[in-house]
């Protein structure tokens, strides 16, 4: 019996271990799982990095361009913007440290952003030049990446970053999903070009971008409270009805007994019932007042026997007179 008993108790134990330890896991996972998911569904990519692939109508006559250089970027499903946060779009250009380029100068190029539907959003043009650079410093370059230069690990170009918008936001009832660039020149020679478009995260995206372990850390813990309070309550609620039907059993049958029998002792034993239909009749058509309790009276003793009175003899008979 004693080995039964511990059998159970064991068995009770490794239950309830193996569902608390089910239980933390399943918190867990859930939690990760859902912090998961809001920061995927509500951080943005911080920064697009799209190739720009630019084309122009070349002239039958000569190696000149007959038009300017124009190119259209399609933002695809993970790149769209999201309403309300703000962006700073920007070009850069590699262009061939070339005479051509030192002496091309100045030149205009065109940002526009445009709808699926053609409406247009927003436009933004600006001037560049390539940055200068001295005959010595071009000679101390060649110089000192000669090995580099020899072997091809290095190429001689320049960057031109051009920046169109600095806190772009996206229309909610056209949402930008084109975005088309002109280089305004025929001359300007270009090896490679690349639109940037970067999420300028503030308050808790900011947080959550610069900051992911605490932020991740916080987010889990949240979920892990908010589940586990839950949880707590739904089985505080589960197992409240059963100790309060227990405990109002036990009270109404407290007070039930006593009740019963004080109500069978002072119930008086009703006399037989001798009535007419007649007073039955009457009873239910008119009914009365209950009468007072009637005290009874107290038998009378039998007085003493009185004794028969002597009977009268009868009187004589009188004779006729004469």
């Amino acid at each position: 019996a004693n080995a039964t008993v511990l059998a159970g108790k064991t068995s009770h134990l490794l239950v309830s271990f193996l569902s608390t330890v089910l239980t933390v896991l399943l918190v867990l996972s859930v939690s990760v799982f859902l912090y998961g998911t809001f920061y995927y569904a509500y951080m943005p990519v911080e920064l697009h990095n799209l190739p720009v692939h630019l084309q122009f109508q070349p002239c039958p006559d000569s190696a000149l361009r007959c038009s300017h250089p124009v190119a259209k970027v399609e933002l695809k499903r993970n790149q769209k913007l999201l309403q309300g946060q703000p962006y700073s779009i920007s070009l850069k250009l590699d262009i061939p440290d070339s005479p051509v380029n030192e002496d091309h100068g100045m030149f205009m190029s065109c940002l526009r952003i445009s709808s699926s539907k053609g409406d247009q959003i927003g436009e933004a043009c600006k001037s560049s030049i390539a940055p200068y650079r001295s005959p010595l410093l071009r000679n101390l370059e060649t110089f000192s990446y000669s090995p580099a230069l020899l072997t091809g690990w290095s190429t001689q170009k320049q960057e031109v970053h051009i920046n169109y918008f600095s806190n772009f936001q996206t229309d909610p009832h056209a949402p930008a999903e084109v975005i088309t660039v002109e280089i305004q020149s025929k001359h300007i020679q270009i090896t490679e070009v690349r639109l940037e478009v970067h999420a300028e995260l503030k308050g808790l995206r900011h947080l959550m971008y610069r900051h992911p372990w605490f932020s991740s850390f916080l987010g889990v813990s949240t979920n892990i409270l908010i589940l586990s309070t839950i949880i707590l309550v739904s089985w505080a609620r589960f197992l409240q009805p059963e100790e309060t039907e227990t405990v109002c059993e036990l009270s109404e049958a407290e007070t039930k007994s006593p009740t019963v029998e004080t109500a069978q002792e002072k119930k008086p034993k009703d006399p037989k019932p001798v009535a007419t239909k007649e007073v039955l009749s009457t009873t239910k058509a008119t009914p009365t007042a209950p009468a007072p309790e009637v005290t009874p009276t107290p038998e009378v003793s039998p007085g003493p026997e009185v004794s028969p009175a002597p009977e009268v003899s009868p009187a004589p008979e009188v004779s006729p007179a004469p």
